[in-house]
């Protein structure tokens, strides 16, 4: 039975966890995203493992309840089902990534309090807190290993800092040194009373050390080229309806001949409804016609003999003829392929899904070499994979990232994937290009600011001068050190070997005190 103290801390923990997405697009309150991680802290101190696991368990449900609700509107827009089941669907989702951080922490701070015992016996919160904080770097961690289906790289605490001073990190680590640099000002905060001296540095550090991480380039500025970013506002559902082919064409078509003088033409993810080999001819004719080059998200058949499955990929036309393509490598589970068929596909077979049965393009592909530039690809939720992102933009001038944001809803997802854009355009010191079917379109500077935005549920027309860059930054550099160690089962294997020497040292412990 769980004593009413501790159903207190309970409470706090979910009412901590539904608080902490305002610290995120669209809300932005970034200093929430501090609080309700001390709020979290303060309750798991001293606690059994058992509560210490219920605790963070109940903060993830209302982190992803709340956070996540863009789900259900994905689910009801695209899959086409009862709301019933859609409400059932997302449940278990926020239960299984709710579990999967109760699990995570709990874990990492058992591991560091066997092998560690100063960490357990200290009487300072602050330090009893930090294997926690090692524990959320670890969970963040795991979410942006490409080759487990169980992925959801959304929510990160640094992604909150964006706006933020703190954001300078991210060139030198990534998105998970600006989560630890948020972490760290949250432990410095548990030691006001205790350690006043300590806690001012350790809350003001991070600042200043972001803010001069965020002065230094890494990059170089070349020539700059002209982009028109086409936002049509076709929804999936008409793109999909008898006249949707029609539809989809000529409003992309009458949208790009405004763009004169662009030296590329951007469409978004899935923009016609039929495979590259039946769209050739068409949009072969339009680059001749606007005598500019069309990038455009299409999907592409598998040459595969007897094959039923396409690629979702991007495809580049120039004037001339040429072309080159680009296959989407990181699929959205449930939305383009069935994870663990056997147990999933009854319920994959109930939604009636456009293009749900895609192949995953190769993990490691040449940029696009265009005539005006070098192109890093990035196709929908790709974009929220920092590793990823960082090796793939090596020998490129800017990040192109085309999204189909529609299912979306008038949720807070579009908003969110933004925001995730943002921080890899700060990671690579690169202008991040992101075109979306209703938005949000707009462009990114290599500060994470977005100079240029569409509205939403509108079709238009973004055209803008953008910088060329190359060179890399330090995270770039470790991005591609990290993709390249067995594509991230590295950090499954270090987990398996924590989970072994900690079970081995409990062991060693409870032998010596039998024996006294």
């Amino acid at each position: 039975m769980i004593e009413r103290p501790v159903l207190l801390y309970y409470a706090l923990a979910l009412l901590a966890g539904a608080a902490y997405p305002l610290a995120f697009a669209p809300y932005e309150v970034w200093p929430v995203a501090i609080a309700s991680s001390v709020i979290l802290l303060v309750c798991l101190n001293r606690t059994t493992l058992l509560n210490t696991f219920g605790i963070l368990l109940f903060f993830g449900i209302g982190k992803y309840s709340i956070g996540a609700s863009w789900t259900y509107d994905g689910l009801i827009t695209l899959g086409d089902i009862a709301p019933s089941l859609a409400t059932g669907l997302v449940s278990v989702f926020v239960l299984f990534y709710s579990l999967f951080f109760a699990f995570i922490l709990t874990a990492v701070k058992f591991w560091i309090g066997v092998t560690i015992p100063q960490f357990r016996r200290s009487q300072h919160l602050a330090i009893r807190s930090l294997p926690f904080c090692a524990g959320w770097l670890v969970f963040e961690q795991a979410n942006y290993v490409t080759a487990l289906d169980t992925s959801f790289p959304w929510l990160d605490i640094g992604y909150a800092f964006t706006d933020t001073w703190l954001a300078g990190f991210a060139t030198l680590g990534g998105i998970t040194l600006v989560s630890a640099g948020a972490l760290v000002v949250a432990v410095g905060l548990l030691m006001i009373a205790s350690m006043p001296r300590l806690s001012v540095v350790l809350v003001g550090l991070p600042w200043f050390a972001g803010l001069l991480a965020l002065q230094q380039e890494w990059t170089v500025v070349n020539e700059d080229v002209n982009v028109a970013l086409v936002q049509a506002n076709v929804s999936i559902k008409e793109k999909y309806s008898e006249d949707g082919l029609g539809l989809a064409w000529s409003t992309h078509v009458d949208l790009s001949r405004s763009a004169v003088e662009a030296d590329l033409v951007i469409w978004p993810e899935g923009a016609l409804p039929i495979a590259e080999h039946q769209a050739r001819e068409y949009i072969q004719s339009l680059a001749k016609y606007l005598d500019t080059t069309i990038l455009t998200g299409v999907y592409i058949r598998d040459d595969d003999r007897g094959s039923q499955k396409a690629y979702n990929g991007a495809v580049s036309v120039e004037p001339v003829g040429d072309t080159s393509q680009f296959l989407k490598f990181k699929r959205v589970p449930f939305g383009e392929y069935t994870p663990l068929e056997w147990l999933f596909e009854p319920i994959q077979s109930g939604m009636n899904i456009p293009n749900s049965n895609i192949k995953a393009g190769p993990a490691r592909q040449s940029p696009l070499e265009l005539d005006c530039c070098k192109v890093g690809m990035s196709i929908c939720y790709e974009i929220a994979f920092p590793y990823l992102i960082g090796r793939r933009v090596h020998n490129t001038e800017f990040l192109v990232a085309i999204s189909e944001d529609g299912w979306f809803g008038n949720s807070m997802g579009p908003a969110q994937h933004m925001q995730i854009a943002r921080m890899r355009a700060i990671e690579t010191q690169r202008y991040v290009v992101r075109v979306t079917s209703s938005g949000l379109t707009g462009i990114v500077d290599p500060k994470g600011k977005l100079v240029a935005v569409l509205p939403v549920n509108e079709p238009g027309v973004l055209t803008s001068t953008i910088e060329k860059r190359t060179g890399s930054t330090p995270f770039m550099f470790i991005a591609g050190i990290v993709e390249g160690i067995f594509d991230g089962f590295y950090l499954l294997g270090l987990m398996l070997t924590a989970a072994c020497v900690a079970l081995v040292a409990r062991a060693r412990q409870n032998r010596a005190t039998s024996q006294v």
